[in-house]
């Protein structure tokens, strides 16, 4: 039987995760530098409690009057470290100023090949390019906009990064009516017309009315199912 793919939960129309446990806590408040701490869904897939040690983490602010946004994290690697989250060149919080944090990670630590992710605007992530079929297993999660501010001289909170996978896996479950000591074999599984590349933009993310998975521009992929050739003997 061939590997079990990964698709997106809103092309597959499958349910997102919702339940969420606290990984581990961004020990990094000493002088007022900005530390995290992670959740991320107890029914976790490729990503687990175990093997979750990096996320890439985009954030920006603005000062007090003005309204336009400086670029603080743009795609910082953050690692796990004993029990906190580190990075490099630390970032220290400015009195008065209001942030945006939001974040991505994927189960080696890179997208695939091919894929980007932006902070727009500052104001949402998106990940470009994304694909996950037979030759790029990769598990994606998310962690939506966090917003704090104005932000404190001193004894800032560390910043709660929610992760939520934004990938489905597809599950197969067979029923057949042999007697109970008949032994079944399923061999050469395949799955078809399921779309495994797409933009997703956080902006939509979650919405129960609007897909956040998009077809990228001039990639050939159709959002139209189309029917398998069928043999004869076929009875579905």
């Amino acid at each position: 039987m061939k590997k079990v793919l990964l698709f997106s939960a809103a092309i597959l129309a499958l349910s997102s995760c919702s339940n969420t446990d606290v990984l581990e806590e961004g020990n990094i408040q000493q002088t007022n530098a900005i530390g995290f701490q992670t959740l991320v869904n107890k029914e976790s897939r490729a990503i687990t409690v175990d093997n979750f040690d990096q996320f890439l983490v985009y954030g920006s602010y603005k000062v007090a009057g003005s309204e336009v946004s400086m670029q603080l994290f743009n795609g910082v690697p953050v690692t796990k470290s004993g029990n906190s989250w580190t990075y490099t060149d630390t970032r220290y919080w400015i009195e008065g100023g209001t942030y945006t944090f939001s974040a991505y990670a994927v189960d080696d630590d890179a997208l695939p090949s091919g894929a980007n992710a932006n902070f727009r605007d500052s104001k949402y992530l998106n990940i470009t390019n994304f694909r996950c079929d037979e030759s790029v297993q990769k598990d994606l999660v998310y962690a939506r906009i966090v917003s704090y501010g104005p932000a404190r001289a001193t004894g800032n909170p560390v910043q709660s990064l929610n992760f939520e996978h934004v990938l489905a896996r597809i599950q197969f479950k067979f029923e057949n009516q042999f007697p109970a000591d008949y032994n079944v074999k399923v061999a050469d599984l395949e799955v078809i017309n399921v779309r495994n590349y797409g933009n997703f933009y956080g902006s939509q993310f979650p919405s129960e009315t609007v897909n956040c998975w998009v077809k990228p521009d001039g990639q050939g992929i159709t959002d139209e199912y189309t029917a398998p050739t069928r043999y004869p003997n076929d009875q579905a």
